[in-house]
């Protein structure tokens, strides 16, 4: 085989070299794109309203999490039983604040345990996961970090003791008396009264992810618009162990550092 001529091969060389550093420095696709999707913003299904608590992933597919209660049960209300009251159907489109496009809501705990005659009463009220698949388009504006605590180190796996100083969203609480054999936390905030949009505002202790907010009032106050009683969390490590027995989802996590 005849050999190319040297000036030709340096040539060439020369060019791979020359655009060599171009190459290396393109930015990510998704860099220059503002992160409007995060913990925190609001997400809309079922007619209701809710905040995210987290950010999972699964290979290339990116999930907000979200009170599976948020969807197809009434917030505030005493029964919140998820193996038995109607949800909205997974494949429903979910409006998601900061995003282009709508997502999908493609798993719920609450109809994955109707699915399976699940009748254990802890998990059938605090078993409340529920997850909205971002379109592949606005994957470049999700952050995984909560604001005013970052992304999350890790997820706890036991509840906070009594008397554990907490955040919920942006304001401080106290950790109350745990119940529901370890599924179920109290809160309380001497500071703020949360309103029903606020439920699924992450739950945290310093930088670990405890659960999302749940509403849900042990004594309603009839036409009161928010929670009377003491708030709620859930225990969110035991969710998403649930989570991860379900067909195609065997391997999500939430996102951290």
């Amino acid at each position: 085989m005849a050999r190319q001529p040297a000036r030709r091969v340096l040539g060439a060389a020369l060019s791979v070299a020359t655009l060599m550093p171009f190459i290396a420095g393109l930015p990510d696709a998704g860099a220059a794109v503002a992160k409007t999707i995060h913990p925190g913003v609001a997400v809309n299904y079922g007619d209701v309203t809710c905040t995210v608590g987290a950010v999972l992933r699964a290979g290339h597919r990116v999930f907000l999490a979200v009170p599976a209660s948020c969807g197809g049960i009434a917030l505030g209300k005493a029964d919140q039983d998820g193996c038995s009251s109607p949800q909205t159907p997974v494949g429903s489109p979910v409006s998601i604040q900061g995003a282009k496009h709508r997502g999908r809501l493609v798993y719920s705990s609450h109809s994955q345990m109707q699915l399976r005659g699940d009748v254990n009463p802890s998990r059938c009220y605090y078993n409340d996961l529920a997850l909205v698949r971002v379109n592949r388009h606005d994957r470049a504006r999700v952050s995984a970090a909560i604001p005013g605590v970052g992304v999350p180190s890790r997820v706890v796996a036991k509840l906070p003791s009594n008397g554990s100083a907490l955040r919920v969203g942006a304001t401080s609480a106290e950790a109350g008396a745990t119940h529901r054999n370890g599924w179920e936390l109290d809160l309380s905030s001497p500071t703020a009264m949360w309103k029903k949009a606020d439920c699924g505002s992450p739950v945290t202790i310093g930088k670990r992810l405890v659960g999302m907010l749940l509403v849900l009032p042990k004594g309603p106050i009839p036409g009161a618009p928010v929670a009377q009683a003491a708030a709620q969390t859930y225990n969110l490590s035991r969710a998403i162990k649930y989570l991860r027995t379900t067909p195609h989802f065997h391997h999500a996590h939430v996102v951290r550092r």
